[in-house]
């Protein structure tokens, strides 16, 4: 029994040291792995990492990169309801200068009809005699009766003035007052 014992033992040195050689011819065999080893598992646990220097850097970072990137974002909407705010504009003012056409058109017309229908005035109170046609005219506005007086011809709006002095003689110098302002 005590030579089986001797075995054993003999074949466990000899293992053992098999261990240590492969343990050294691989480097593995130094004082921090030996240290490593024979250490209680408490100490084996990680320790505190220590906290990294540039970790605040970095979030700080990111933190304006965030904010750069919805400034942008919220720049893009700004830049997007500008546009459309202006092809709106846009829009308004072709509307607006069809409608300034059609006033134009418009008063153009209706300045057509008015000095056709004054004329139609002129030519009648031009048919008249000079003191009817001065009776009428002395009803008038004095606006008015200048505008109908500059269009009929210079000498039947002499005797007509002529006729009004008789009835009206400060509506007939107001009158003609107008019409040398408006002639000029």
């Amino acid at each position: 029994m005590m030579r089986i014992i001797g075995l054993i033992v003999l074949a466990l040195t000899a293992f053992a040291l098999t261990l240590v050689a492969a343990l050294a011819l691989s480097g593995n065999l130094n004082k921090e792995k030996l240290q490593q080893a024979f250490q209680k598992d408490t100490e084996s646990v990680t320790p505190e990492e220590e906290p990294d220097p540039v970790a605040p850097w970095a979030q700080a970072l990111k933190d304006k990169e965030e904010a750069l990137n919805k400034r942008e974002a919220e720049l893009k909407e700004r830049e997007a309801q500008l546009e459309r705010e202006r092809q709106g504009l846009i829009e308004l003012k072709s509307e607006l200068t069809a409608i300034q056409s059609r006033i134009d058109e418009s008063l153009q017309a209706t300045d057509a009809e008015q000095l056709a229908k004054r004329q139609e005035v002129a030519d009648s109170l031009s048919k008249m005699k000079p003191a009817n046609a001065a009776k009428i005219l002395d009803d008038w506005v004095p606006d008015e009766a200048a505008e109908v007086l500059r269009l009929i011809q210079e000498k039947e709006r002499g005797k007509i003035l002529d006729s009004l002095v008789l009835v009206n003689a400060s509506k007939a110098a107001e009158i003609l007052r107008i019409i040398q302002e408006k002639d000029i």
